[in-house]
């Protein structure tokens, strides 16, 4: 297996011609990325279009999933399912730590 990499800058624009070239030019059988959920989208039109699996391993938009694209696969949760754990973690403490609902604010660190 040989993997070849492009930068798409976090450019939408850039993501769908570095698409279109892995495909076209370098006949690829696979795409794997992006990071930012914004890249991710055309990337994914793009593969979708040759019939060629997108695999999105870290952006968490749901947005890609929802399309019902055939050859769109993630590996990551999409920004719903991180928000759903995150309070589901929230209440486990709540009933692990007997505290009723006493973990009402949390700190993200943002």
């Amino acid at each position: 297996m040989e993997f070849i990499f492009a930068d798409h800058q976090g450019d939408p624009e850039i993501a769908k011609s570095e698409a279109k070239r892995l495909i076209q030019n370098e006949k690829v059988v696979a795409l794997i990325g992006c990071y930012q959920s914004s890249a991710t989208k055309p990337a994914s039109q793009v593969a979708e279009r040759y019939d060629i699996p997108f695999i999105a391993g870290s952006s968490s938009s749901a947005a890609p999933t929802e399309r019902g694209l055939k050859w769109f696969m993630r590996i990551a949760p999409n920004d719903d399912m991180e928000t759903k754990f995150f309070f589901d973690y929230l209440n486990f403490l709540n009933r692990r730590y007997k505290r009723g609902d006493s973990i009402k604010r949390a700190y993200l660190g943002l």
